[in-house]
């Protein structure tokens, strides 16, 4: 039997939460160029990215680099010189923090872990999305990635992960460095669809949910005519990055994005993806955007059990 949908937006007056980004490392710099929200950029001076002119961008020092990945996240909030500044300047003070990277270059995979540990003093949820490199990046970066994701996963709340192997299964043909551009854009899409439905009543909760699961893995869906439903839910669940038991996926957050979403078009959508999740506890939103028409855009996080 299924386990209890919940809805997100708690909270008498819905108030939204303060939400910032950062992006961690060239890559992770380049992943927040759409936020639609505070958003800072946090690389030293070898990173390559484009920052608009709208983002705040600091740069450390190769010494600050080297220093933030020798000292222990407690030490440094304690601390008071230029890479200790420049760090806590980037996390700033927020209720909600999305950091950004891709593991497998020095920036990301060394100060990735440290930020997430000291986000927490600064915010009441941290969620890491993290790229990690294609197998033609070389060994390696992989084996970077892979020394450096599990710190990532205990410092976090949360952390989505988004193998860029699995890109290429969606678009074999995408030259490297537009799929890097593809991944961008993927990246950053749970971070404003939550941005938009997400409340600060909803954050206890959540936190206490993600505590159950190590990471999350991203599907997308659309769908169009009498079956957008059905179309959406499958769709999504296609997701290359959704290559584990669906019966061992402890939770999961969806969100249904479209022109007119109402509970009935809810209920559809909850109803598929939980026959395929039995076991999950799902929170659940809808919101508008008249941009879709008639077709029904689904966000679909699954939460992975350690």
């Amino acid at each position: 039997m299924a386990r209890e949908a919940i809805p997100l937006g708690l909270g008498k007056g819905k108030s939204r939460p303060k939400l910032r980004a950062v992006g961690i490392g060239g890559a992770g710099c380049n992943a927040i160029a759409s936020c639609g929200f505070e958003a800072v950029a946090l690389c030293n001076g070898t990173d390559s990215f484009e920052t608009p002119p709208y983002h705040r961008k600091i740069v450390l020092s190769d010494d600050s680099v080297r220093f933030v990945r020798s000292i222990s996240p407690r030490l440094l909030s304690a601390m008071d010189n230029d890479a200790a500044r420049g760090v806590r300047d980037a996390l700033g003070e927020s209720d909600m923090l999305f950091l950004f990277t891709g593991l497998g270059g020095e920036t990301g995979s060394h100060l990735t872990p440290g930020m997430a540990h000291l986000g927490r003093r600064c915010s009441g949820l941290v969620v890491v999305s993290a790229a990690l490199p294609f197998s033609v990046e070389g060994v390696g970066r992989k084996e970077t990635a892979r020394n450096s994701l599990p710190r990532v996963l205990e410092a976090a709340h949360a952390t989505i992960t988004y193998p860029n192997d699995g890109l290429l299964k969606l678009a074999p043909n995408l030259p490297l460095r537009k799929a890097f551009k593809v991944m961008d854009s993927i990246m950053m899409f749970p971070a404003l669809e939550l941005s938009q439905v997400i409340t600060r009543d909803d954050l206890t909760e959540l936190r206490g949910d993600l505590a159950h699961v190590s990471e999350l893995r991203l599907g997308i869906g659309e769908g169009g005519g009498l079956n957008r439903e059905d179309q959406a839910v499958a769709d999504a669940f296609t997701s290359p990055w959704f290559d584990r038991p669906m019966d061992k996926v402890p939770m999961a957050i969806l969100v249904v994005s479209g022109r007119d979403v109402d509970q009935y078009i809810l209920s559809n959508v909850l109803e598929r993806v939980q026959r395929r999740i039995p076991h999950a506890a799902v929170r659940y939103a809808g919101r508008s955007d008249p941009s879709m028409g008639d077709r029904i855009r689904l966000m679909l996080l699954l939460g992975y059990a350690p």
